[in-house]
């Protein structure tokens, strides 16, 4: 169907592009019968010739854009498929933190139902066991995370 449509273009643009070497002189003549002809060479002397003009064919061609609307036309699309793609990094790298937080606190839940005493380093540095209380509430916590962050 394309290389119709490209051919029936090249064949239109040829047929224009010859289209003033179509114009010239035509010559109408009346034979001793009566018959009237069309020509493009002149006929024998002594018969009555009609000299016609034929000009060249007139049409008016399609308004182009300017280079200037073409090219703001291409900034703008550059500027779309850049935000795009923007986006779509900006997508994959959420995703990922996303699925490395899901996986983090299923470990670290795993961590806190496996084992009766978990030890953990404090602010100053020094190990310590964590209490009931807070084995509870990390477990909530971490039990949040997967709801909101795992599929």
């Amino acid at each position: 169907m394309v290389k119709n449509i490209s051919w029936l273009a090249v064949a239109l643009s040829v047929s224009l592009a010859s289209a003033p070497t179509w114009a010239g002189k035509v010559y109408k003549w009346t034979d001793e019968n009566g018959f009237v002809h069309y020509t493009d060479q002149k006929p024998q002397s002594g018969t009555i010739i009609k000299e016609m003009q034929i000009s060249e064919p007139r049409y008016t061609p399609l308004p182009r854009p300017s280079a200037e609307k073409q090219t703001q036309a291409l900034d703008k699309q550059q500027e779309i498929e850049r935000v795009r793609a923007q986006q779509q990094a900006e997508n994959e790298r959420v995703e990922k933190l996303r699925k490395e937080r899901c996986e983090a606190a299923r470990k670290n839940l795993d961590i806190l139902n496996s084992t009766a005493r978990v030890r953990v380093e404090d602010k100053d540095g020094k190990d310590r066991f964590l209490t009931p209380e807070e084995i509870v509430e990390r477990r909530q916590r971490y039990q949040d995370i997967i709801n909101a962050e795992c599929d």
